[in-house]
């Protein structure tokens, strides 16, 4: 069995403490030292039973529940996930349904088995070389914003950013739909291409937002594959964190590891694979995640509503959105599939049964406006079916 190339988690906390020589090629940067406190704020009272490395190269910590980022840092005790309500769509159907993003049953090149033990999550390690990856740890940590004017117009899209959705303004708490799963091409020069769902508290001053989904970010995730991701914002994008690179989610189950990629992927005219992802608020008023199905065992995590520091996300939110994005910074990528929206099923990406929350916590068929910044590539059209009730296709390139 060879050695592990990787440091146990304590060595690598250790290593961080200690001087910059070991950082090789990242020795020289000014913001070393910014990078290397942030890392040890993010694991301050963490610990870590079992580590492993994925085939991208990635180290994952297997982090006791009650020792998250998150709950050390707002002194937060870990809440228990429960049964949601919902309509039961549509789970028959000619797609094939995933119940997780990764095989528990492999090893790692170096014997370490790719499973966290009961009891623990895994959480993706953040080190110094994929901050510098980004270019720095502003780019690392930032996902820049969705803008519209108040008649749900498009207003003004921060430039490199691009969409194809389906909006709402309706007061709910939260939305569910199955997004096909693609894998557009991500080249140097672009950012990331995603599906996913919105859910925003807006104000007067601010926006606060959750985030779910699948994205290609070859530089946030070393790897040109759909990953699960999730995305957290209190103060429209000025500050925020993806997945579990700084404070705001708690993940409940370890079937899941966010920020890893999908097994499965759609190909044109063949089989197509989709995944119910949800955003539902609780009474208690934390928004939890729930993949692939409505029952406490579907629960993946939550984002407190302490975080959300009296904000509109602790009551209820008032918008919410379906759909693609695109970003880059010399060229954009394709979104979706690649092809635009009339191509339809097999060919253009999709989300189906499209539902909403209500502030009684009862799905209902979303009423959502299709809206896109750049109609000559992107484009989105928006239906209703028995089977699938309100969906859309979307994409282009």
């Amino acid at each position: 069995m060879s050695q592990s190339p990787f440091p146990p988690f304590k060595e690598f906390i250790t290593s961080l403490r200690s001087g910059n020589k070991q950082f090789g090629v990242y020795n020289q940067r000014r913001d070393l030292s910014i990078i290397k406190k942030y890392i040890i704020d993010l694991y301050d009272g963490t610990s870590a039973v079992h580590s492993f490395q994925d085939e991208y190269g990635q180290v994952w910590d297997c982090i006791p529940f009650d020792e998250q980022p998150t709950l050390n840092k707002y002194q937060l005790k870990l809440a228990e996930p429960a049964d949601m309500e919902w309509s039961g769509q549509n789970e028959e159907s000619d797609e094939e349904r995933i119940t997780s993003n990764y095989n528990n049953q492999k090893v790692d090149p170096y014997g370490n088995k790719m499973q966290c033990p009961v009891g623990t999550i895994p959480m993706k390690r953040v080190r110094v070389e994929d901050v510098a990856a980004a270019g720095n740890l502003k780019s690392f940590l930032r996902k820049k914003s969705i803008r519209f004017g108040k008649s749900q117009k498009v207003a003004a899209f921060n430039k490199g950013h691009e969409y194809a959705l389906g909006a709402q303004r309706v007061e709910n708490r939260g939305g569910i739909s199955f997004l096909n799963i693609w894998q557009p091409t991500v080249e140097p020069g672009q950012y990331f291409s995603l599906s996913q769902i919105w859910v925003s508290g807006i104000t007067a001053n601010n926006r606060q937002i959750v985030e779910c989904g699948w994205q290609v970010a070859p530089q946030l995730y070393h790897d040109g594959r759909p990953n699960l991701f999730v995305f957290w914002t209190p103060d429209d994008y000025k500050t925020g964190y993806y997945n579990l690179t700084g404070p705001g989610f708690v993940q409940t189950n370890s079937n899941w590891m966010v920020g890893y990629p999908f097994a499965y992927i759609s190909r044109p005219n063949a089989q197509q694979y989709d995944i119910s992802m949800a955003w539902y608020q609780r009474p208690d008023g934390n928004w939890w995640l729930y993949i692939n199905g409505s029952k406490k065992a579907d629960a993946v995590g939550y984002y407190p509503a302490e975080i959300f520091n009296n904000g509109q996300l602790t009551r209820f939110a008032n918008d919410i959105k379906f759909g693609g994005e695109v970003s880059g910074e010399t060229s954009l990528p394709p979104m979706g599939s690649g092809q635009r929206a009339a191509f339809g099923f097999k060919r253009a990406a999709y989300q189906r049964n499209v539902e909403i929350f209500t502030l009684d916590r009862e799905p209902q068929g979303a009423r959502i406006t299709a809206l896109t910044s750049m109609p000559d590539r992107y484009s989105i059209e928006i239906g209703t079916d028995p089977n699938w009730g309100t969906f859309f296709y979307f994409g282009g390139a």
